[in-house]
Formats: C-alpha cells, sequence, structure tokens
C-alpha cells in the first residue's frame, strides 16, 4: 500500500502466509453493525484433514495457524461493545488441536457472563471426532460455546471412504451426535448426497439417518468438485467435469453437481437433494426432532443464560417479526407450539430452543415456494 500511494508500485510482490499472532484487528466500528445479527472472529486458518472436495487446504493449508487468545479476547470484546451477543469463531476446525481449544475456552469461559457482562453465545466448526473428548465438550460449554456446524455428510460407509472423511468412519455417528448434544453444544450438520456409491435409494436412506438424530438444522448439498481440489484432478481425469456458467452456487436453492454422477443423472441429483431438503424442513417431520433435541441437550450454566426481563433487542427484531410472520402458517405454527411448549419445560434450554427455531424458520421460508403451505389466519 504503501508503494502505491507513493507511485513506485512493483510489477509483482510474493506474499507468505499471513501470522494470526500479528493480525491486525478489523474495524468493524466502521461498519453498518445494524445490518448484522452476529459477530465474526477467526481464531485460525488451515485445516489438516484431506476431505477430497473440500478446498479449504488449498488456500489456507493443512498447518493449522492459530491467533493468541489474548488477541481473540480483544476482538471479541470489541464485537461485544458493538451490541452483539452471538459470535462465530470462524474457523474450518475449531477443535482439532486440543490443547490449543482448551486454552483458548478457558479465556473465553473466564470472559464470558463475568464481570457484569450479559452473557454471549458462541459458535463455529469442528468435526465429529470431538466426541471423543467429554472434557472438551464440557469446556466448549463452560465458554458458551453451544453451537457448532459439522461435516455429517452421510451415512454411506463407501462415500466416507471415497472422499477420505476418514474422522467420520468407524464411529457410530448417531451415538456421537448425542454424545456432543448431551454435552450441551447443538449441532448443525452438513448433509451431502451424490458420492459414486450413491444411487436413487440414498435420498430416502438420508433422510431416514437425519431422522435418528437429535439435530434440527441441516445443510444439505450436492457432491461439487471445486478446482484444484483432488476430486476435481479424478473427475477431470475420467472425463466426468461438466463447465457450465450456471453452476455459480446458490444460499437458497440447490445448484446442479459440476460432476457427472456415477448411479443418476445430474437433474435427478438435484431434485433428489431438494425433495430432501422439504422433507427435512417439513414440520411433521422437524417437530420429532425438536423433542429429541429437547431431550438430549443439556442445559446452560446458570450466568450464561441470556436474562428474558425487559425489551427485544435491536438485534432480536428481525426474528421477532419473522416468528410473527411464521405463526400465520398452517404448518410452522405447529412448530413454534412445540417449541413454545419445550421452552416452558426446561427454561435452561430456552435460548438454544429459540436459536434452532429462528435458523428453522429461517430456512423454510427460503425454500421455493411451491414446497411451503400457503398463509392463513392466525384464528383459522
Amino acid at each position: 500500500m504503501a508503494d502505491l500511494l507513493s507511485g513506485a508500485l512493483k510489477p509483482r510482490y510474493q506474499g507468505q502466509k499471513a501470522d494470526l499472532a500479528k493480525a491486525l484487528p478489523p474495524r468493524w466500528d466502521l461498519y453498518r453493525n445494524d445490518r448484522a445479527l452476529a459477530g465474526v472472529v477467526q481464531t485460525s486458518r488451515g485445516c489438516p484433514f484431506d476431505c477430497n472436495f473440500c478446498d479449504v487446504i488449498q488456500y489456507l493449508g493443512r498447518v493449522q495457524r492459530h491467533k493468541p487468545p489474548e488477541r481473540v479476547l480483544h476482538e471479541v470484546q470489541a464485537l461485544y461493545d458493538l451490541g452483539y451477543r452471538q459470535i462465530n469463531l470462524s474457523d474450518d476446525n475449531f477443535t482439532v488441536y486440543r490443547k490449543r481449544t482448551e486454552v483458548l475456552l478457558e479465556a473465553l469461559a473466564d470472559w464470558n457472563g463475568k464481570d457484569g457482562r450479559e452473557p454471549v453465545g458462541f459458535l463455529t466448526q469442528m468435526s465429529i471426532d470431538v466426541a471423543r473428548h467429554p472434557d472438551l465438550l464440557a469446556a466448549c460449554s463452560r465458554a458458551g460455546l453451544r453451537t457448532a456446524f459439522m461435516g455429517i455428510e452421510t451415512s454411506n460407509i463407501e462415500a466416507l471412504k471415497e472422499s477420505r472423511k476418514r474422522q467420520n468412519l468407524r464411529i457410530d455417528l448417531v451415538e456421537q451426535c448425542e454424545k456432543i448434544v448431551s454435552a450441551g453444544v447443538s449441532v448443525q450438520a452438513g448433509l451431502m448426497v451424490g458420492f459414486d456409491s450413491d444411487d436413487l435409494s440414498c435420498f430416502e436412506r438420508q433422510r431416514d439417518f437425519v431422522m435418528s438424530l437429535p439435530v434440527i438444522n441441516f445443510r444439505v448439498a450436492v457432491l461439487v468438485a471445486p478446482v484444484a481440489t483432488p476430486l476435481y484432478e479424478q473427475m477431470e481425469a475420467a472425463g466426468r467435469i461438466v463447465v457450465e456458467p450456471s453452476l455459480a452456487p446458490s444460499t437458497s436453492a440447490i445448484a446442479h453437481t459440476n460432476i457427472e454422477p456415477a448411479q443418476m443423472t445430474r437433474e435427478q441429483l438435484t431434485e433428489g437433494a431438494m425433495w430432501l431438503r422439504a422433507e427435512l424442513l417439513a414440520p411433521e417431520n422437524v417437530i420429532p426432532r425438536f423433542e429429541h433435541y429437547a431431550r438430549t441437550l443439556g442445559p446452560r450454566l446458570p450466568h450464561l443464560v441470556p436474562a428474558q426481563t425487559g425489551g427485544p433487542s435491536v438485534k432480536a427484531h428481525p426474528f421477532l417479526e419473522l416468528f410473527s410472520q411464521m405463526a400465520r402458517n398452517r404448518a410452522t405454527r405447529r412448530v413454534i407450539e412445540c417449541v413454545r411448549e419445550l421452552s416452558e419445560e426446561n427454561p435452561l434450554l430456552r435460548a438454544d430452543l429459540m436459536q434452532a427455531l429462528g435458523m428453522y424458520l429461517n430456512s423454510y421460508m427460503r425454500q421455493p415456494s411451491e414446497a411451503r403451505q400457503p398463509m392463513v389466519g392466525v384464528a383459522q
């Protein structure tokens, strides 16, 4: 930047991977924070795993780098001062280096809900093998880290093998999920279809698998091959890569894969994934999962339970508007009533249940309109 400002810009600059110990904190004070519901702090970069469809290791590396706890706390405090009470620890695998994670969680636990501060809910990404470490899960709950996205992907063992998702092999995925949730960490799960070992029965199999989990929210995706991944190289060598300008990813719909599937057409894969997503969002399927979730989830520590007194914060308004709108829908009103009853039975879980409900209702609204039931008056 100095060269640019002085008119001495060189033709090429060769950088290195950033040292997170020297990283400057983001200037969130310059941002329109009224437009955001959750803050973000990145505490590490990179992932040591080798999933063949993931491009993280291509641009962030397989040697994970860590930001010192004191710098993390500085950024967390800055976001707290700006009104954030939900903060995403934006890591690709937060718990993969246990000793580092334990030190950071201890620092967050000493900060969160102490010295007159309101409790903050943290969320992050981690792998399901964290279930093998109950002490680490307990530390997550003590720190207020109550939500984690996990790439569960599939119950198809052959698919896990072909994708090199080794951390999900040789374990009971249902049992591991229940261990994590019972320790007080809610799971948001990635679910994937379209592996070479998947045939047209995979969609119903995935639906049945999901219904055995204490998990509310899923991100359903078709298998794609990002450029520079081992999967892309494999598919390109086999002549199975499809290049189309319409393959840009979408957060509200399931796009076509850029791979020619082995046991179905690309169109069948997209249609099957959309069917699976609609099935998982159907109120008659999500209500039993809410009940399973409430039975399983470990409670929050009392000092980390958000206060229910006073008016709603500015950042709660979008959720209240969402609840109001969805209460006019016959189907989702049943889900809202279910969660209200579960919250009354389990007051220490209310914040977790409401967060899961907000995410669910948002996903339900983002479905194609034909997948939702028409809105009706509340009296009806």
